[in-house]
């Protein structure tokens, strides 16, 4: 799975500034339509995919039942069979009885238990009907995909996140506050390492770390920097591990590219593979800072969904982890933010304007991004 980047580059960030931008209050509530419009949109998708998953379990049971009678009747079959056998045998041996109507009644009872060519015609049309209707599920649920986002296959996403991502240099030192939870650690794994970022801090920090990225421009950019990356989707790099076999796992703006079992499976193998005593850290964008959602959020269209903190935390408890703590990074400027009212105001409806301007910017300016931060 390549990693997906954050947007950090405020110079492509245009309207930023609130004298030019016009109202604050019209700016929030057009932020809220946008999410609302998302929000439906997503749920609109898993209402489908939930009626797909519906019909193909439907008719799913039909065949089964079929094949259940199927069998009910080979058995059957097979049971009279042998006592025809039977009969025939004690025939030829004692001779014929005095009345044939036991072994006629035998022989009804053989062609009652076979089913009819038309019943076997029949079954064929529904498992060649079934067929279709699991191909045609298949393909609706590939469309539903493509409505929602799109894949790093359909553009040149390493082109993408050099332009909205930002410098290396400073994407790196953006990184560097969550080094400390690999100290002397020799084998962490950087899942959806991106353009390498984290890789080369651990590696000048003496850190031993190495990177799995689906995207091959993302892999090819790394080893020409002299990184230890692999080409690989995430998850199934996960699957191949041994158990206990990591020193710690590092995730950066990744998860909200992610469907929610896919994450799930993220999370319950990262358990898996970690020794005991080690961390994940899982980085994404900050969902309560309106700026952040609309403008960070929205501006890589393969993203799938925005992640609460809170979700991810009660996820990463549920597979395992302890001690969990969530932290924020990435603040707003003061380019960005609304500024701060004098604290020594005296009138109680400047005291309280001030207030509103802090709360407001905690809303709409907060941190652009926060981290969950399990131990195994």
């Amino acid at each position: 799975m390549a990693k997906k980047g954050k947007p950090i580059n405020k110079g492509d960030v245009s309207g930023a500034h609130p004298e030019q931008d016009g109202s604050i209050i019209g700016r929030i509530e057009t932020l809220k339509r946008k999410r609302r419009a998302e929000e439906a949109r997503a749920q609109a998708c898993e209402e489908s995919i939930d009626q797909l998953r519906y019909e193909f379990a439907k008719e799913l049971g039909t065949l089964r039942d079929c094949f259940s009678d199927v069998q009910e009747r080979i058995t059957k079959i097979e049971r009279l069979g042998a006592r025809l056998e039977n009969k025939q045998n004690s025939l030829a041996k004692d001779g014929p009885p005095a009345s044939h109507s036991a072994l006629e009644k035998l022989r009804r009872k053989i062609d009652a238990g076979v089913p009819a060519s038309g019943k076997i015609s029949d079954l064929e049309t529904h498992l060649a009907t079934l067929e279709e209707s699991v191909r045609t599920m298949g393909t609706r649920m590939r469309g539903i995909r493509h409505l929602s986002v799109l894949s790093p296959t359909d553009f040149s996403y390493f082109w993408f996140e050099d332009q909205h991502r930002g410098p290396a240099d400073q994407v790196r030192e953006s990184l560097r506050p969550f080094l400390p939870h690999f100290q002397r650690c020799r084998r962490v794994v950087d899942l959806g390492c991106g353009r390498g970022e984290f890789l080369d801090l651990c590696g000048s920090e003496g850190v031993g770390a190495y990177g799995v990225d689906s995207n091959e421009d993302m892999v090819l950019h790394c080893q020409r920097l002299g990184l230890e990356v692999n080409q690989a989707d995430i998850i199934e790099h996960l699957y191949s591990l041994s158990e206990k076999s990591v020193d710690g796992i590092f995730c950066s703006q990744v998860i909200e590219h992610l469907p929610m079992h896919t994450l799930v499976s993220l999370l319950r193998e990262s358990y898996r593979v970690l020794k005991r005593g080690t961390c994940l850290v899982l980085v994404t964008i900050n969902p309560r800072s309106l700026f952040a959602l609309a403008n960070n959020f929205y501006l890589d269209p393969t993203h799938v969904r925005p992640l609460p903190p809170e979700t991810i935390r009660f996820l990463a408890e549920d597979a395992g982890f302890r001690k969990l703590e969530v932290s924020y990074y990435a603040p707003f400027g003061e380019d960005y933010s609304l500024l701060p009212l004098p604290e020594q105001a005296g009138d109680t409806l400047e005291e309280k304007i001030r207030v509103n301007f802090d709360r407001l910017n905690h809303v709409v300016f907060g941190y652009q991004e926060y981290a969950v931060i399990g131990l195994k």
